[in-house]
């Protein structure tokens, strides 16, 4: 114990910023003034409650303190309706209720526009159909520019599942996973998969990979596994609405999945 108390700066720093429970990193910091002075040297970003309106978008640290309370935020970012976000900044948002969807960077205004119709192939070699969409939810891989940017989206269209990485001209329906049509109610990025939860309970685990087409364009081929989640305790009452939602662990390691009744 005596050794971790005195490691170096650097290497503590490192570790700390790998701590993404504010209860870890207080813990942390108690350990000696040595571990407290590198704390407060080098605080993580802490999670920031984005409340977006037709007059400006305002971010606020939830847990206060470490900066500027109120960052410079892009003025592409007024009125948009937020879909979800990545690190650095970026989220998926749409302009007008069922059209605009794009990439957007808060800090720097970038733009990454996103396609507005997404292709389904057709049962038994039938051809591909092609719709508009529109996104309820979604969540990136990693951010853009980066090559190993992915974009998993909840859609309300014929399909209720889409994916798209830059470069595609339409996104890409979810493959058929049984018989059954799939209602995902959440999606997440988690271990290298998008994990959807449905509203029976099942967990769809969707992993897309580059392959390019025949015409030399880019598309993706997506593995997927189903996971049945069915708990024994609570019964859902006739005509209850229950809401299911995804999240990380406070390690990270694990993937939650939350019911509200």
């Amino acid at each position: 114990m005596a050794a971790a108390a005195g490691l170096h700066q650097d290497v503590l720093a490192r570790i700390l910023l790998l701590l993404s429970c504010i209860v870890d990193r207080v813990r942390a910091s108690a350990v000696n003034k040595h571990w407290r002075r590198v704390s407060l040297q080098n605080p993580p970003p802490l999670p920031r409650l984005l409340r977006p309106s037709t007059a400006r978008t305002e971010s606020y640290r939830i847990f206060g303190g470490f900066v500027d309370l109120h960052p410079s935020l892009s003025d592409e970012g007024r009125g948009p309706r937020f879909c979800g976000s990545a690190p650095g900044g970026w989220f998926v948002m749409s302009s007008q209720p069922w059209r605009g969807h794009a990439l957007l960077n808060l800090r720097t205004g970038e733009r990454v526009a996103l396609p507005e119709r997404v292709r389904i192939p057709l049962e038994f070699g039938l051809g591909v159909i092609t719709c508009p969409m529109m996104i309820r939810a979604a969540v990136m891989s990693s951010a853009p520019p980066s090559g190993a940017c992915l974009v998993a989206a909840v859609t309300s269209s014929q399909t209720n599942l889409a994916f798209w990485r830059p470069g595609m001209e339409c996104w890409l329906s979810a493959p058929a996973v049984g018989r059954f049509v799939r209602n995902a109610e959440d999606i997440t990025y988690h271990d290298g998969w998008f994990c959807a939860v449905e509203s029976d309970d099942d967990l769809v685990c969707y992993k897309p990979e580059i392959a390019p087409a025949e015409d030399g364009a880019p598309s993706l081929t997506i593995r997927h596994h189903a996971y049945n989640l069915h708990v024994h305790g609570h019964r859902t009452a006739p005509r209850e609405i229950v809401s299911r939602y995804l999240l990380p662990s406070a390690s990270g390691a694990d993937l939650l999945m939350v019911k509200r009744f």
